[in-house]
């Protein structure tokens, strides 16, 4: 009789562990690509400012081309960026990240990014690499593509220096970009 009750504990155990270990590493298995797109308005609108902001450059040699905030004198749309992203030593990672902000919203626009798929990942405004304090922006869409997150208009962006992608499960940074 002991050893039945011994039994079943041992194949509940092995069973916990088992589906543990599937949330944990199995997302590693696989890749989710996204594919969002800005809305036709903002597009035609941040078009419009990259040509003027091209202009400018073209004819002012005293611009700096380094420069990562730009803005349309009529439409409001600001853009800040790109920033790089970077991966950390057991999750590599590359792409861009800009901050497009309108009148009508703020968002985080991932492009070409690929990261390391993972369990619980979710994205953070964050004032250190930490996640001490930070803003969440919501469950990770994917860890491929072109992504894009909203972010709360009344968030001061001045305030947070990075963009992470985080595991609260484990509380792991798996990659960042630097808000410069």
């Amino acid at each position: 009789m002991k050893f039945k009750i011994l039994l079943v504990l041992l194949l509940l155990l092995a069973m916990t562990a088992g589906a543990f270990l599937w949330w944990a590493f199995s997302p590693l298995l696989f890749n989710e690509e996204v594919q969002d797109e800005l809305d036709p308005e903002l597009r035609a609108r941040l078009e419009a400012q990259r040509q003027v902001d091209n202009r400018r450059v073209s004819n002012d040699e005293d611009v700096e081309t380094s420069d990562p905030v730009t803005e349309v004198d009529d439409s409001g749309v600001m853009t800040r960026g790109p920033f790089e992203v970077t991966g950390t030593p057991n999750h590599p990672a590359k792409g861009q990240v800009e901050i497009i902000r309108s009148p009508e919203e703020t968002l985080l626009h991932y492009m070409n990014y690929e990261g390391t798929n993972g369990p619980d990942l979710f994205v953070y405004l964050a004032k250190d690499l930490e996640a001490n304090e930070y803003i969440d922006l919501g469950e990770q869409k994917g860890n491929r593509g072109n992504i894009i997150y909203g972010v709360p208009l009344d968030v001061d962006l001045s305030e947070y220096k990075y963009i992470l992608t985080w595991c609260k499960a484990l509380g792991v940074l798996f990659d960042y970009a630097e808000i410069k």
